[in-house]
């Protein structure tokens, strides 16, 4: 393992999900409405998967690269950041599509990917309430984890798939990703095991 400064800039404020490989890193330039994008370590370039603006009616919110370097799930936040949808679109810039949407008072992070690339852990608030939820790119079903605080801000899915690990306050959880119930609605990495364990 080594470590290599490759670039600096705005771009780099929102960074969430890199490849597997190490050359595409998925960004949101904050400063001009959360517009989402790659960029790529070896050439050093970028490009805009998402063209957003401060004076349009929506903005993006940080962007996760998935693993294989195919897809990039993002928020986007409407009517004064009180309307939130959670997207995907594919690296080459083709296939967005809202996987849902809330409404009043909600917002929606991406946190991680699972290992097969079909799902979108995420951390989702509405009306109050906040859960971890599974995301299915396909047909948006979102399936509700575990009910969490709205601190709960870091959570990872193993390698292998079977868990979700999540940090509560300064405790860190390890749940198996059984969801209490199916539904659709209208930082820190944790080290593993192979097996998925903690280490």
């Amino acid at each position: 393992m080594s470590l290599q400064r490759v670039d600096s800039g705005e771009r780099f404020r929102l960074v969430k999900g890199v490849s597997s490989d190490g050359r595409l890193i998925g960004f949101s330039y904050s400063d001009s409405g959360g517009s989402q994008g790659l960029y790529d370590t070896v050439t050093r370039e970028e490009k805009i998967l998402v063209k957003l603006d401060w004076n349009g009616d929506t903005y993006g919110g940080t962007p996760l690269l998935s693993r294989d370097g195919k897809w990039l799930a993002f928020a986007t936040y409407k009517n004064r950041a009180q309307d939130a949808e959670l997207r995907v679109v594919r690296a080459d810039g083709s296939g967005m599509r809202t996987l849902f949407k809330l409404t009043g008072n909600s917002w929606v992070i991406p946190k991680d990917w699972t290992p097969d690339q079909r799902h979108v852990l995420a951390q989702v608030s509405s009306q109050g309430t906040t859960h971890l939820c599974l995301v299915n790119i396909a047909d948006g079903e979102v399936r509700r984890l575990k009910q969490v605080s709205s601190s709960d801000h870091h959570a990872f899915v193993s390698p292998n798939g079977a868990h979700v690990v999540y940090v509560a306050g300064a405790a860190v959880r390890s749940d198996r990703r059984r969801p209490k119930k199916s539904t659709r609605l209208a930082g820190n990495p944790c080290p593993h095991h192979g097996d998925g364990r903690l280490l």
